[in-house]
């Protein structure tokens, strides 16, 4: 959708570095290697990716940042920060509770174990967000 992406397969790690039209703030400095937005940055920047690019793995990421990191009302207001009108809550909040047209072709691999009903564990949390 008029993106462009640099996706890297590093030791079976995919790396997926998308343009974005947007200044993104990236002020956290990883090891002196390379410096990185911060969680709500990027928990924003994949609430534009769920409306634009609708792959499973956007959820899944989205969940653990909102679950342990940042809260859905920070997500918001960063989301409104960094992409102003072109973030449309209502859609984002509709895709949220909509998986029928979900990309699931990339395989989820978990640091930790997770239960067997993880995926529906992530939508029923989404939905409720969504509606709430």
């Amino acid at each position: 959708q008029g993106q462009s992406r640099l996706l890297l397969d590093i030791n079976s790690v995919l790396i997926n570095f998308v343009y974005f039209p947007f200044q993104i703030p990236a002020k956290i400095n990883f090891s002196n290697i390379i410096n990185m937005p911060s969680l709500s940055s990027l928990a924003a920047i994949k609430s534009y990716l769920l409306i634009h690019d609708r792959k499973w793995s956007h959820y899944v990421d989205l969940y653990f940042i909102l679950q342990y990191y940042t809260s859905f009302d920070i997500l918001l207001k960063q989301s409104y920060k960094l992409f102003q009108h072109h973030f449309n809550q209502k859609k984002f909040r509709q895709y949220l509770c909509y998986y029928k047209d979900i990309d699931l072709s990339e395989t989820i691999d978990y640091m930790q174990p997770q239960p067997d009903n993880i995926n529906e564990i992530i939508q029923k949390f989404f939905i409720h967000l969504a509606t709430h």
